[in-house]
């Protein structure tokens, strides 16, 4: 299963908030676990909890440029580690 994957792949998932979790599951899911893997400097930045890194490199990629609004939206739950954002988008 793809979260097996990232268990497996990404040490601290299991550590990781809910929010963040889903953040890796939604862009496996939409790129493939491969895919997700090419993020290299986004997942070292996870590992080290450098948040604002995190979401920088999330945001400097071909996947943020196709599709924007979903990459900021997901890159600012990675950073904020809630689901603040989306509450925003209903309000």
């Amino acid at each position: 299963s793809i979260i097996a994957k990232l268990e497996n792949f990404i040490p601290s998932f299991k550590d990781l908030s809910e929010a963040r979790q889903c953040v890796l599951i939604s862009m496996a899911y939409q790129m493939g676990v491969g895919g997700l893997f090419k993020f290299k400097k986004m997942l070292a930045a996870i590992e080290s909890k450098c948040w604002n890194d995190a979401s920088a490199e999330g945001l400097d990629s071909r996947w943020a440029r196709q599709t924007p609004e979903r990459a900021k939206r997901q890159m600012k739950t990675l950073l904020l580690g809630d689901w603040s954002v989306y509450s925003e988008l209903s309000a």
